[in-house]
């Protein structure tokens, strides 16, 4: 079951949300979301203790030319005990 939830920064239902599920992924815009409203984003989501699994970024421009290129997604698997600070645990992956 997949839930979808407003964004974080301007309500609380994902806050609400994120403390009763058993996984949580962060969703953002390449390009329209910034860094700081990501850094932020997590930071609340660890303060009510979601279970943060990875993230997904959206949106993100291709520079490959081949006739085969379907679209370039990265996918990441995000650490988020706090004494990992939230740093990667694998590089994103190139479809």
């Amino acid at each position: 079951l997949v839930i979808d939830s407003p964004p974080v920064l301007p309500v609380t239902d994902a806050l609400v949300l994120s403390s009763l599920v058993d996984a949580t992924l962060l969703v953002s815009q390449s390009g329209r979301t910034s860094k700081r409203a990501v850094k932020r984003t997590v930071e609340l989501l660890r303060q009510v203790g979601a279970p943060l699994v990875g993230t997904v970024l959206n949106s993100v421009v291709s520079t490959r030319t081949s006739p085969y290129t379907y679209g370039y997604r990265a996918y990441s698997t995000v650490d988020t005990t706090p004494t990992n600070g939230g740093r990667l645990l694998r590089k994103p992956q190139r479809t």
